[in-house]
Order: C-alpha cells, then sequence, then structure tokens
C-alpha cells in the first residue's frame, strides 16, 4: 500500500487465474537465472502494474504491497510462447469457505510490543473487528498466539516509500503473513489500521480496486476478474461516475480509516457469503408464541440495526440490538426482517423458517400422484408423501388395501386387497401432516384394482 493522492476503481478479485491450457514445471523454471522477463511478462498480462517492481529472490512485490511467489508464477505458465490466454476462473486464489470463517492471525516476534512502534498491534486488533463486522459474511480472523498462526503479521525497515504489503492466497488458504515496514510508524492510529485492513483483503484475495488505472489501459485489455454487482468502469467512465472511490482496496490513498465501501462489502459478501444471518429460537411454534431472532454480526460503533415484521410476527423488543423477540400469530410462517446499516450503507436480511401452528396438507404422494390410477390385485406398492411445511411427521388412512408395517412416516407399503370378477374393487389413500399443534386436513388418491390375474405381484 501506498499512501499518495486518491484515484478511482473497479473492484476486482484476486490474484494469479490459471492459463487455459496450464502446464506444471517439474522443479524447472522455463526462463534462464537472472532473466525475469517471462514472469513480467505475465504479471503484467494478469493486470498488473511492473513499474518499480521489486525482486525479493523467492518473490516480487507489485504495486507496492501485493507478493507474488516466482513459483506460484511459474506454475501459471501458458503452453504457447506465442500469448497467454486467462480463464475466468479464481479456484486457486481464494480462500476455501472451510477456511475463511476461521483464520488465526499472531504476531510475529519481529512485532514490537512496546513503545509507539506497537500501535501495530492495537490496528491489527482493530481490523479485524472490522472484517468481523461485516454483515452477511463469513469471513471471520482472530487473533492468537499460538506458534504457527495462519497469517502472520511481520515487522521490517525497508527503505521506501510502502507501508505495509501482504502475500495473496495459495492452496485454499489466506495469504501466509502481512509485513509492516517501520518507515511508517509517524502514521496516525487510525492510517495503521486502514493499512492492516487493505493488507487483510489482499490475503483474502482482493486486488487493488484502482489498479486498471495504474496501468492506463483500456477496460477491454483488463484480464482482472470483475466481482458481480461491483462497478465496471476500472477508473476510465466519464467523471469516473462508474467507480468506487471510497474502496479501502484503492492502490494509492492518502485518507485515515473511514469504513468499508458499499462495494465492499457487496464484493467481499459476493466472495464469501454467509449461509443463513438469522437464527430463530425455534422452527415450530403455537400461534401466540414469543420467538427470539438472533442476527449474526459483531456490531461496531458504526453499525445500526432495525428489526421489522414482514409476515405473522410483531416487534415486542430488541429493535437497535442484534437480538430481538417478535410474536408470532396465525397459521403459516412466521416472517421477519433486519435492516443493517453498516458505514452508512443497508443490508436487509430476511428469516422465514419459523412454522405457526397445525401443519399444511400435503400436496403430492409419490407413486400415487394423480387419481385413477390402475393397481394389481393382491400386490405391495410404495408411497412416499412430498414434504409438507410445518410437518414433522405424517399419518396414512387406506381402503382396499393393507398397510404393511407403520402407518405413521412419510412412507408406507400397501398390499392391495383381492379383486376377482367383474366388479371394479377401489385402493383409497389419506395422508395428514402432523405436528405437535395437530393434524392438517387430508390428501386423498383414489384408484382402482384391476381383476386378479396369474398371482400376486411386488411393485415398489
Amino acid at each position: 500500500m501506498k499512501f499518495i493522492k486518491p484515484l478511482c476503481i473497479l473492484l476486482i478479485v484476486a490474484l494469479v487465474s490459471a492459463c487455459q491450457n496450464e502446464t506444471i514445471e517439474d522443479g524447472n523454471s522455463p526462463q534462464t537465472s537472472g532473466d525475469i522477463s517471462g514472469d513480467l511478462a505475465l504479471i503484467k498480462q494478469l493486470g498488473m502494474d511492473i513499474t518499480n517492481i521489486e525482486d525479493l529472490g523467492d518473490s516480487y512485490v507489485v504495486e507496492g504491497d501485493i507478493i507474488l511467489s516466482k513459483e506460484q508464477l511459474r506454475r501459471h505458465t501458458s503452453s504457447s510462447n506465442d500469448s497467454l490466454t486467462l480463464r475466468q476462473s479464481r479456484s486457486t486464489n481464494l480462500v476455501s469457505q472451510a477456511n475463511v470463517s476461521n483464520i488465526s492471525v499472531g504476531f510475529d516476534s519481529s512485532m514490537p510490543n512496546i513503545g509507539s512502534d506497537s500501535g501495530w498491534r492495537d490496528a491489527t486488533q482493530s481490523a479485524i473487528n472490522e472484517w468481523n463486522s461485516i454483515p452477511g459474511c463469513l469471513v471471520k480472523f482472530t487473533l492468537t498466539t499460538v506458534a504457527n498462526p495462519d497469517i502472520k503479521i511481520k515487522y521490517t525497515t525497508v527503505s521506501g516509500t510502502w507501508v505495509a504489503r501482504a502475500l495473496t492466497p495459495s492452496n485454499n488458504k489466506p495469504g501466509s503473513y502481512v509485513e509492516v515496514n517501520s518507515t511508517s510508524n509517524s502514521y496516525s492510529s487510525l492510517e495503521k489500521k486502514y493499512a492492516i485492513v487493505h493488507e487483510l483483503g489482499h490475503t483474502l484475495g482482493l486486488l487493488h480496486t484502482d489498479f486498471n488505472l495504474e496501468l492506463s489501459e483500456t477496460k477491454s485489455n483488463n484480464p482482472g476478474i470483475l466481482i458481480p454487482g461491483t462497478p465496471s468502469g476500472g477508473g476510465l467512465g466519464p467523471n469516473m461516475s462508474d467507480n468506487d472511490i471510497n474502496s479501502i482496496m484503492n492502490y494509492k490513498m492518502a485518507t485515515t480509516w473511514k469504513g468499508f465501501s458499499y462495494y465492499d462489502v457487496v464484493a467481499i459478501r459476493y466472495l464469501y457469503p454467509a449461509n443463513s444471518q438469522i437464527s430463530a429460537s425455534s422452527t415450530a411454534v403455537g400461534s401466540g408464541t414469543d420467538v427470539t431472532y438472533t442476527i449474526g454480526v459483531n456490531p461496531l460503533s458504526s453499525t445500526q440495526i432495525k428489526w421489522e415484521s414482514i409476515q405473522n410476527a410483531t416487534l415486542t423488543s430488541g429493535n437497535g440490538v442484534s437480538k430481538a423477540t417478535f410474536k408470532v400469530s396465525g397459521n403459516g410462517y412466521a416472517r421477519v426482517k433486519a435492516i443493517v446499516t453498516f458505514y452508512g450503507n443497508n443490508f436487509s436480511f430476511e428469516h422465514s423458517s419459523v412454522w405457526i401452528g397445525k401443519p399444511a396438507t400435503p400436496t403430492n404422494i409419490i407413486g400415487f400422484e394423480t387419481n385413477n390410477k390402475i393397481f394389481n390385485s393382491r400386490s405391495q406398492y410404495s408411497f412416499t408423501v412430498a414434504p409438507a411445511n410445518g410437518a414433522t411427521s405424517y399419518r396414512w388412512e387406506v381402503s382396499g388395501g393393507t398397510i404393511i408395517g407403520t402407518s405413521t412416516g412419510a412412507s408406507i407399503t400397501v398390499e392391495t386387497a383381492v379383486s376377482i370378477g367383474t366388479t371394479p374393487k377401489y385402493l383409497d389413500v389419506k395422508v395428514y401432516s402432523v405436528n405437535q399443534y395437530g393434524e392438517s386436513t387430508f390428501l386423498y388418491r383414489t384408484g382402482t384394482i384391476k381383476s386378479a390375474g396369474d398371482g400376486p405381484s411386488i411393485i415398489l
């Protein structure tokens, strides 16, 4: 990260996309020792600025704070010597869903813990709190003292203008370290916080939002992977109207921490979405019951929460906090909504899986989908009810046949009655949904049992 004049943006992901015809080199580089022209060409085609690139021996520092491993670069070399074609894949440079929700962060022994230099420790904890507070997102960092955390915060002294830099993801894990430059100790606590938030973004796979400006390239030449729902201008639109000048992933910034932009949140939620943001104290209740809903956010002073009823629920307490109580009534699903205001931007979350009262009537019987089906005499058939809303069990009634085994549960086996002669017999089946609050009305099916032929059969 460099702190210069703010420019504009386009929110993009993660770093090294694989080539269309990927080849894995057997430990040998395709270029001679000391010749980095091939690496530079690849880095440029990946959409990054190769001006003032820094060679660290086993890696490069690109755009001031993104560290690219040489081994990783060369494992993504095209089999063609003429051109490099990128495919729109991010699987090798994002953090897996399993890992992103439990990322440990620790300090290297090089990081001071006393004096003015120790401010980076406070900035790291504050940055972690910010990332963990993003609503609707799986990302969760934890500051730890274990010897080998997922991400290590290092401290070094290197001449130059960079403040901090970070490694990007590999092998489904976050970038393994963030390096802080001691020459930046004069920065304020909010500037240090901004720097750590930015670098943790790189460890998750986010690239610089405004990198397209650095290259002075047209959008058509931009190979970066645009995150859906974010601006697509790349700093090239009229008056930069299609850009996010407030993104925390902008390359050049001269500001203190002011919070995530709206599109920062959209981007990180797209990459690492939470499956369910609101939980409820019950899944099935009677009418007039109080149900407690909890939204899984870690509210900061910048976070506001407003609860609203959508259907069959009335808010009784908890508006403004992460836990609220609603009195539900009627029959059917209760639906509630939480509106989270995060750095001035609203994000809505709904919950609609609490069922009130008796269950819904079944809508289908698999194996007996329509009336007037023909069945064989003295034969066995299996029927299964399609899941009904609010049901915890089912009850069956049969005439014109016998239930083999239990008459409760989602499936039954029926043996039809004996049918002889020209007088038709009928198989009638009823199924009810059941829960602790009672039974639904029944779903009814009727069919004809034809006269016996050569003997019984079993049809499952």
